[in-house]
């Protein structure tokens, strides 16, 4: 069964514990010092309420997102939508007001485990999808939930060209907030995170597009 974790108001938490149980997963409210390097891993998905203006709410996740790979889910109002610089690299958001049902099919989608098992390497970047961890030269990288599925579309669909429109349908798997711009922020952070010498694998069609390149 999978299993949230949620941070959210006494009375919200509450609320959203009863529609995630409703709909079939394992829900547990935690408070503001419920989350530690200890238990975060026992989840399957972190959905955190940016909507009670809780500063405290937003560090944590900010620091959920930096940490990875658990995927995370903010859930937002009309006031907090621009919200934190974070909110570009959380791997889903919900908008206030909205079904159980859709509730039930974003959290259903980001706990789905891929049914890949096995070691991609290219040149010394190792990808593992039994696992989900990714090494440069015996190095592991510390990627978020959607860095590594982006880089993961891309290692297992290489030498082809993908519109940025085709990663967000095939990644995100619908139009996410912020539009393609989220494809190019996170082909941007990869790069940086594989270092100058492999960075190149991501190669840019102008106006197409990425590609992966494994020769």
């Amino acid at each position: 069964m999978v299993k949230v974790a949620v941070v959210s108001s006494e009375a919200k938490a509450k609320e959203l514990t009863r529609k995630l149980e409703s709909a079939g997963f394992l829900a547990t409210a935690l408070d503001h010092a419920g989350i530690d390097d200890s238990n975060i891993l026992d989840y399957d998905v972190l959905l955190i309420d940016l909507t009670s203006g809780q500063k405290h709410f937003d560090q944590m996740g900010k620091a959920a997102v930096a940490d990875g790979p658990m995927p995370v889910v903010a859930l937002l109002d009309q006031q907090s939508m621009p919200g934190s610089a974070w909110l570009r690299e959380a791997d889903d958001f919900l908008v206030e007001p909205f079904s159980e049902e859709e509730l039930r099919l974003r959290i259903e989608r980001l706990a789905t485990v891929p049914v890949e098992i096995g070691l991609i390497e290219v040149g010394g970047l190792v990808v593992d999808l039994d696992t989900y961890e990714v090494r440069v030269d015996g190095r592991l990288l510390a990627l978020t939930f959607k860095e590594y599925e982006l880089l993961k579309f891309l290692i297992v669909h290489p030498n082809r060209v993908w519109t940025r429109q085709a990663l967000l349908n095939q990644v995100w798997e619908y139009d996410y907030y912020g539009g393609a711009r989220t494809v190019d922020v996170h082909i941007r952070r990869l790069r940086s995170k594989l270092g100058s010498r492999r960075a190149g694998l991501i190669k840019t069609i102008r106006q197409v597009g990425y590609r992966f390149d494994k020769v």
